[in-house]
């Protein structure tokens, strides 16, 4: 009895020290989680510490910019957004996001050449042409604007978001 005892003691011991060895999931993991709950300030928090821990990484700083938009820090998402176009400059989603926060921040202009920039290295990507028509319009440029959205219900592929889109 006294063995069987001992045996679970230690076992349950192994166990205990196994646990405390998992490691936690990454920060931006967690703050992808918290941003799908709707944590932004948690998200931007996580998001801030998978920065310090891989200053190199553009997902973080994308995703860090996408929380502080939310969060209305539009000029640090913006901040956030020129640092990942330093370190991904091919990435089309990263001008798509900046385009996004200009236009929050009332710059149709630069919103204008970001989304340009993205469909220009990605020409499929039919929200960007949906939003750079859009922005278009906000700027007073509506026929080019309708021409933007006429293209991207054209290549939209997702049946759901081209009806969206009419």
């Amino acid at each position: 009895m006294m063995h069987k005892t001992f045996t679970t003691v230690a076992l349950g011991c192994v166990v205990t020290l196994a646990a405390g060895c998992a490691s936690a999931p990454p920060a931006l993991d967690r703050g992808i989680a918290y941003y799908h709950n709707g944590h932004y300030f948690f998200a931007a928090d996580e998001f801030s510490e998978a920065i310090r821990q891989d200053p190199s990484s553009s997902a973080a700083h994308v995703n860090r910019g996408i929380a502080r938009v939310r969060l209305g820090q539009v000029n640090a998402a913006i901040e956030d957004y020129n640092r990942a176009i330093q370190l991904r400059a091919d990435d089309p989603a990263i001008y798509f996001n900046r385009g996004n926060a200009l236009v929050a921040a009332g710059q149709y202009g630069p919103a204008i050449e970001d989304f340009t920039r993205a469909v220009e290295l990605s020409p499929v990507y039919a929200k960007a042409w949906f939003n750079r028509g859009t922005t278009r319009a906000m700027a007073g440029q509506t026929e080019t604007g309708m021409q933007d959205w006429l293209h991207a219900i054209e290549i939209e592929g997702d049946p759901w978001a081209r009806a969206a889109m009419r």
